[in-house]
């Protein structure tokens, strides 16, 4: 048995033995990002046309909350995707640093076609400056209040590139039970997209 396919029988088992659960709920605590090195990579467009994307990122992994640091890489993008579980019933609001350009993505249900932009950056921002106070984020790095209710999971999606000196991620939300935030999302409110976690293409 390949070590990939053996990782998602584990996680299956373990996640049957505490009883019943949603797909989704495989490896709740984390979300999964992807990402792609190349020079063209110079822009959200050029990343959404590159030979690899979507679907052979040069690097998977779960991240423990919805943050990306910098990694000192240049000409590069990443994606992220999973679920996300508000705690209470309510209004959130959502905001995005990052350096370059994003976007944030969240869906009305747990389905990715019912997916709507609610966020984003239009230039770029300081690692988790979401008062947009530096750089040039433009002004749709705050979301409008959304409506939520707890027992539901929520698909989300962001996507990122970075050119040269730095490229970050963040996505923080504030609401009932979080605070008025910002805040970065933690794990506990986060599950991945199930693609296997180890890099790919050698990264």
């Amino acid at each position: 048995m390949s070590g990939r396919l053996s990782y998602l029988v584990i996680a299956l088992a373990i996640a049957g033995l505490a009883g019943p659960v949603l797909a989704a709920d495989v490896g709740k605590g984390s979300i999964l990002f992807e990402e792609w090195f190349d020079s063209s990579i110079t822009s959200l467009a050029t990343l959404q046309s590159y030979q690899d994307y979507p679907d052979n990122p040069h690097k998977s992994y779960w991240a423990t909350s919805w943050d990306r640091p910098d990694g000192s890489e240049d000409y590069w993008g990443c994606r992220s995707r999973g679920y996300l579980y508000p705690p209470q019933t309510g209004d959130y609001t959502f905001w995005v640093a990052s350096d370059d350009n994003s976007i944030v993505w969240l869906s009305t249900d747990d389905t990715p076609a019912n997916r709507v932009e609610i966020c984003a950056v239009d230039g770029w921002m300081d690692y988790q400056n979401f008062t947009g106070t530096t750089g040039s984020p433009g002004t749709r790095f705050k979301s409008a209040a959304i409506p939520l209710t707890a027992g539901k999971r929520y698909y989300v999606e962001t996507i990122m590139f970075d050119g040269t000196s730095g490229g970050t991620i963040s996505v923080a939300w504030g609401g009932p039970g979080i605070g008025t935030g910002p805040v970065v999302v933690a794990g506990k409110y986060l599950a991945p997209w199930i693609r296997d976690p180890e890099p790919m293409l050698g990264a």
